[in-house]
């Protein structure tokens, strides 16, 4: 009886095949968290709208916003904690 000699190869194009599987996995899901969209806004969002004003319009003077002096006091009657005394 004679002895053979049997070679199997490695199977590099089934093994590059996997691998570059692998790889494109990684890499897409790598490049979707990188590249992923702003967050959804919560539905009750509020919306500011400013519009400009000219300097000479009226809407444009801030004195209104300023405090005043308060009116003098009535002192005719006197509250007290079970109503208003005269």
């Amino acid at each position: 009886m004679q002895a053979q000699l049997t070679i199997k190869r490695f199977p590099t194009a089934l093994f590059a095949l996997v691998a570059a599987l692998a790889a494109a996995i990684v890499l897409g899901a790598a490049l979707g968290y990188a590249l992923k969209g702003a967050p959804i806004a919560p539905a009750h969002t509020q919306i500011v709208v400013a519009h400009d004003q000219a300097a000479g319009d009226p809407r444009s003077d801030l004195t209104r916003a300023l405090p005043t002096d308060r009116p003098a006091a009535d002192s005719s009657c006197l509250t007290r904690s079970y109503g208003p005394v005269c």
